[in-house]
């Protein structure tokens, strides 16, 4: 059975600075949707844990900063994540 959704994913390809309770790292937004989005990154992050995150979206003059998401799922150096805060969203994401 296929896992039905309710928001469409947007497939990009833009950086992103991560940290968790003890780390920072870096990695690449795969996609986004309204509820989250999915990173590959070489730093392996655990289901369950809390992030904050700065995206770093092209022709946005500040990052899309994130200041609470939660990892759903992990595979490989692949993990998704719910947002939970949004700190500011840019000008240009917002509905005219």
């Amino acid at each position: 059975m296929a896992k039905l959704r309710y928001c469409n994913r947007i497939h990009t390809h833009f950086p992103v600075v991560f940290a968790g309770e003890a780390y920072v790292d870096e990695g690449t937004v795969l996609n986004v949707s309204v509820p989250g989005c999915a990173v590959e990154s070489r730093k392996r992050v655990q289901p369950g844990s809390y992030l904050e995150m700065r995206m770093l979206v092209p022709d946005v003059t500040s990052p899309l900063r994130v200041g609470l998401a939660k990892v759903r799922w992990c595979e490989g150096q692949r993990f998704g994540v719910e947002f939970i805060l949004l700190r500011r969203i840019p000008r240009s994401f917002r509905p005219s």
